[in-house]
Parts: C-alpha cells; sequence; structure tokens
C-alpha cells in the first residue's frame, strides 16, 4: 500500500482510507463481526487512515474501532484515527469540548485527526461565534490535527479554507459530484498545505452498482492476466 505525507502534518497516510460509516449492519445495528474482518483485512494490508464520526452507527462506530484498536494492539501506533465534532448539536463553547472528551473516551484516547463535521456556510459562522477558533487552538495546542468535512459549494469552500490554518480538509469527490469540490478547490486546499481527503469516492457504492454490460464486460476483461501483462 502506497502511504504519503498527509499535507504539512507529521503523519503518513496510506492511499486508500477506510471510512466506517457503512459496516454491515443487522436489524440497524453495528454488525460488529463482518466490522471487525473488514478492518483487519485492511490494516493488515497496509490501510491505517480510519475516518469515524460521532453519530455513525447511533454511536457505535467510535465504540467500536476503539475496542477494536485497543484488543489488536500491534495496529494501534500505526493506525491513523480521524473522527468529527458534531457541528448540529453543539449550541454553546463548552459543548465542543463535552463531545471530544465524549469521543476519546469511545475511542480509547485514539484521535489523531479531529474534524468540524459537514460544514456549511451557516453552520460555519454559527461555529465561528461560539468561539471554535479557540476550541480548534487546543487541541492543535495538545498535538492533535484539525480539520473539517464539507457540505456545501465551492465559493464557500474558499472563504471557510481561508478562515484558519487548516491541517486537513476533507470532501465529496467523484466522477459525478464536482459543486462540492473540484480540481481547483483541492489545489488551492493543498497550497495551504492542507491534506486533502476525498470521501464518497464512489458515491455510496452507487457508481459500482447496476453497471451496463458492456461496462462490466469491460472491466473484467481488464481484470484478467492476460489483460494485465498487456498493460490494459
Amino acid at each position: 500500500m502506497i502511504r504519503r505525507k498527509l499535507g504539512s502534518t507529521d503523519i503518513s497516510t496510506s492511499i486508500l482510507g477506510i471510512g466506517v460509516m457503512r459496516f454491515p449492519e443487522v436489524n440497524g445495528r453495528l454488525e460488529r463481526g463482518s466490522a471487525a474482518k473488514i478492518m483487519d483485512f485492511a490494516l493488515k494490508n497496509g490501510i491505517n487512515y480510519i475516518d469515524t464520526g460521532y453519530t455513525y452507527h447511533g454511536g457505535e462506530s467510535e465504540v467500536f474501532v476503539g475496542e477494536f484498536l485497543s484488543e489488536k494492539g500491534d495496529y494501534m501506533d500505526d493506525a491513523v484515527v480521524a473522527t468529527k465534532l458534531p457541528t448540529w448539536l453543539v449550541n454553546r463553547r463548552k459543548d465542543m469540548d463535552m463531545y471530544f472528551e465524549e469521543q476519546m473516551n469511545r475511542l480509547r484516547g485514539k484521535i489523531d485527526i479531529y474534524l468540524l463535521h459537514n460544514l456549511k456556510k451557516d453552520s460555519w459562522l454559527t461555529l465561528k461565534d461560539m468561539g471554535v477558533l479557540d476550541f480548534l487552538d487546543s487541541l492543535r495546542d495538545d498535538g492533535i490535527y484539525v480539520g473539517f468535512s464539507f457540505h456545501d459549494t465551492a465559493d464557500v469552500f474558499f472563504e471557510i479554507a481561508d478562515s484558519y490554518r487548516w491541517d486537513v480538509i476533507q470532501v465529496q469527490h467523484n466522477i459525478v459530484d464536482d459543486h462540492q469540490a473540484n480540481p481547483a478547490t483541492l489545489a488551492y486546499a493543498r497550497g495551504l498545505g492542507a491534506g486533502t481527503v476525498i470521501m464518497e469516492p464512489l458515491r455510496g457504492g452507487s457508481l459500482v452498482r447496476n453497471i451496463p454490460q458492456e461496462v462490466r464486460e469491460i472491466y473484467e476483461m481488464a481484470r484478467t492476466p492476460e489483460s494485465l501483462w498487456s498493460g490494459v
């Protein structure tokens, strides 16, 4: 697995990460056995970037990641864990500290990157008024890299990107969606020194479901040893 330095941070991450929002569920609950097999396979094969969030799987996601890494001690040091502040639940400055401490407990003290979740223009302005910049400074003082995940239009992206010295910026980007992120916004983020992380590269799996037969045949042909040898 190829790894690269993440922006201006001191950490090296795999070029593929594992987002745990869509781990298997049974009756609406995280299916831990299947999730553990997926995590184990990913980490054994060199993936070390793990993306989770406060509300994923009804709050079970962070707990599962923390327990898994603690039980599989060999992975703990190599893993890079990113989680997110549930911005829509924040009503005052001290809520930021409260959620962060709860997440630290869930993740057994393993948070390397902390993102402001689902930033849009209105939520960003509200958080700034509540003192989020002071909160971010306190995290950076404790050695935690900070950033935001973005869900608004590209013009808002530039405004938020210029508002703080972000370590990591996470955006939705794939061959269909480019209104939130595009080559220009990604290049701008990198120019600021921020590590860029792509979410929804396969649009939640929709880009690899119901593939037309002619496309599937080309895909299957490209996977054969003969085609790999010929450079297809």
